[in-house]
């Protein structure tokens, strides 16, 4: 029987354990679905699933080009894969969508926005797969589709995710995307005697603040939500491999820091004047209606 332990971290983040005597080299599980479909075309090494949101149409269409781009690259043996190479520039007359990025601590529109979820979910099967990162970056602020220290974040000609096959055959990517989710297959010709998993300790929580600004066109008791707070996060990782004669192996991985993102809102201060009250005008001549006397 395959187990799978969870360990459950701030903004629920999943760490999955292999076991040594699994019918499957892993099933990883993201925090909303679980994929464990073998794969006929060879050995599965490590699976990962992260969810999107299919009504915001143009990110949810960069997402599902960038893992086009991705299905089906071969990494030869101890090769090295950059996703930027793969995918390439993020234009509109390479067919990206202007989409929301993260861009100094802001998010702003950018053609490709949202291709940091397929490499965020390629990097976190590398991780249960073996695979090494040579070159890769955290988010400025945690991700809602991923859990802390699983995550990649990539710009081109800036930042790249970079990962070394350090087996002595090739291995292939395997990315499809449904509706409202991606999953990424490691995929190998042989399966390698070695068993992972990834440990995480947050080791420091930064709350976010919340601010309120005054928005004089928004009406008196009304309250906007512009900016929904997230905790700012100091995080240490470690990748346990371990053979199946019980060796054990710690490998440390990246420091990852993540910055709170402040809550803010817009609080109403307009109130609107009451109308003026307009007397009736008389016609000249006429006295004004006496009022009548009641018993």
């Amino acid at each position: 029987m395959i187990a799978v332990q969870r360990q459950i971290f701030s903004l629920i983040l999943f760490v999955i354990f292999m076991v040594p005597n699994s019918a499957t080299a892993l099933r990883a599980i993201s925090p909303c679905h679980v994929t464990n479909a073998p794969d006929n075309g060879g050995i599965l090494l490590a699976e990962f699933t992260t969810h999107f949101k299919e009504t915001n149409v143009r990110r949810a269409a960069n997402v599902r080009l960038a893992a086009s781009k991705l299905d089906g690259v071969v990494i030869p043996a101890r090769e090295n894969l950059s996703y930027n190479e793969v995918v390439g520039p993020r234009t509109a007359e390479t067919g990206f969508h202007p989409a929301l990025v993260i861009d100094q601590g802001k998010y702003v529109e950018r053609p490709g926005g949202g291709v940091c979820q397929p490499s965020s979910t390629l990097y976190a099967a590398s991780l249960f797969s073996g695979l090494r990162a040579v070159e890769r970056s955290n988010h400025s602020w945690q991700s809602p589709y991923i859990g802390p220290g699983l995550d990649a974040a990539v710009v081109w000609n800036h930042k790249d995710l970079v990962l070394r096959n350090p087996y002595s055959f090739a291995v292939r990517i395997h990315a499809t995307v449904a509706a409202d989710h991606i999953t990424v297959r490691v995929i190998a010709e042989r399966r390698p005697m070695v068993f992972y998993d990834v440990q995480t300790e947050i080791q420091r929580t930064v709350h976010f603040d919340l601010f309120e600004t005054d928005a004089p066109k928004l009406s008196v008791g009304k309250r906007l939500l512009t900016a929904r707070g997230i905790d700012g996060l100091r995080l240490s990782r470690k990748r346990i491999s371990r053979t199946r004669a019980g060796v054990k192996r710690v490998e440390r991985l990246s420091a990852d820091i993540y910055f709170p993102r402040h809550e803010r809102y817009l609080v109403g201060t307009y109130m609107a004047k009451a109308a003026p009250k307009f007397l009736a005008e008389r016609e000249p001549g006429l006295k004004a209606e006496q009022p009548k006397q009641t018993q």
